[in-house]
């Protein structure tokens, strides 16, 4: 029989059991999925960097939109959803395991007004954080923002 401490045994997924009452009292295998073990980890290992994250959403953002001079509601609906597609997939592609990414694309039409926004998040300041991009053209400015936060 094989030694394994228990760590091993634990992570292994296998359990031994007997069955009763048969005869030959043999042990037999049983497979069995646990979950990944919770590190408890309160520190991140790979800390989320700012700087590549912001430079990704003003180039995609200013690709997308340098275009486009009218302001129209149904077309920006589509390309605000295949922009936030698109950065979310760049932004994955960096690669930090355990962090949470929150992407919010505002479109807003210059129409003589005036418009005020708030945006609050609850997080540590020395893991989570926010990357704002801004691009603005004659009629409209797109407002695109990144959240990260760290979870485990």
């Amino acid at each position: 029989m094989e030694s394994r401490s228990s760590a091993q045994h634990a992570t292994s997924g296998t359990a031994i059991i007997k069955k009763r009452g048969l005869a030959g009292n043999r042990a037999s295998r049983l497979e069995v999925r646990l979950p990944p073990p919770n590190s408890y980890r309160l520190t991140p290992k790979i800390r989320f960097q700012l700087k590549p994250v912001l430079n990704i959403l003003q180039e995609k953002t200013n690709q997308l939109f340098e275009k486009i001079i009218e302001y129209d509601f149904d077309d920006f609906a589509v390309l605000c959803r295949y922009l936030n597609i698109e950065l979310l997939r760049a932004v994955n592609a960096l690669y930090w395991p355990s962090y949470k990414i929150v992407i919010v694309i505002q479109c807003i039409e210059k129409a003589d007004n005036s418009s005020r926004g708030t945006v609050r998040y609850y997080w540590n300041p020395m893991f989570d954080g926010l990357a704002i991009h801004k691009y603005e053209a004659d009629n409209y400015y797109i407002l695109v923002s990144a959240a990260f936060f760290y979870y485990e």
